[in-house]
């Protein structure tokens, strides 16, 4: 019984990074991480795979995914999957998670909760997962060698033994909303139209700047339109 996780912060490509791991030959099923909560009772932070009979295939590779919790006794179940399970969590620009499910029509808490907040625990969060920066590499590899490149950094977690040919060619938008005016203004660079827009949530966003730009300095982004 073998399980990799895949956690994600809402508006970071949450279905497209699910998609691509799915396509491995080495998952044989896929849950979400809130089934597997509902199913047993975990209390305690430490706990081992042998546990969950719930949900997960005994003789395969199970995906287990969802989004990043924001409420305590959730984080501690997702800290938990980090600890024992290799992990995948896509990066974006935190900006460009907001600005997508601000089109999606998530409330203002939501914004704050959801996705600043969850922000915030992944920087403050001393697990070390595999980082997926989704906006840093689209556009320069193809969907291909993106699959090679996360099962090249499974691998030594014991995901799968030998060579794996994934089944893309090219790269397809998943939950794509096209284009729309607060993406056409984020790539105009044209901050101040975006802050009018979303407006608290962006704010909180750069009040945790500090914690936030480590990270993903560490993962390639550079000079983002909302650092001050």
């Amino acid at each position: 019984m073998k399980a990799v996780v895949l956690l994600s912060i809402p508006g970071t490509g949450t279905n497209f990074v699910k998609e691509l791991i799915e396509a491995h030959p080495a998952i044989t099923h896929s849950v979400q991480w809130s089934a597997l909560f509902k199913s047993q009772s975990f209390v305690h932070e430490e706990i081992s795979l042998g546990a969950w009979s719930t949900g997960l295939d005994p003789n395969g590779t199970t995906l287990v995914w969802g989004h990043i919790p924001t409420e305590p006794r959730h984080m501690s179940f997702a800290r938990s999957l980090m600890a024992f399970c290799p992990t995948v969590v896509p990066l974006r620009d935190p900006l460009l998670s907001l600005i997508t499910r601000h089109q999606q029509g998530d409330s203002m808490d939501n914004l704050v909760i959801d996705v600043v907040g969850a922000w915030q625990w992944l920087a403050l969060n001393k697990l070390n997962p595999l980082y997926f920066p989704v906006d840093q590499k689209f556009g320069e590899w193809e969907r291909h060698d993106l699959g090679c490149y996360m099962y090249a950094d499974l691998r030594f977690e014991g995901f799968m033994q030998g060579d794996v040919h994934w089944p893309f060619s090219d790269w397809t938008p998943v939950n794509s909303q096209g284009d729309y005016p607060l993406k056409t203004a984020y790539y105009a660079g044209d901050f101040d139209r975006i802050k009018a827009e979303i407006g608290q949530p962006v704010h909180y966003l750069q009040d945790i700047e500090g914690v936030l730009r480590p990270l993903l300095e560490r993962e390639g982004y550079r000079e983002l339109i909302w650092w001050t």
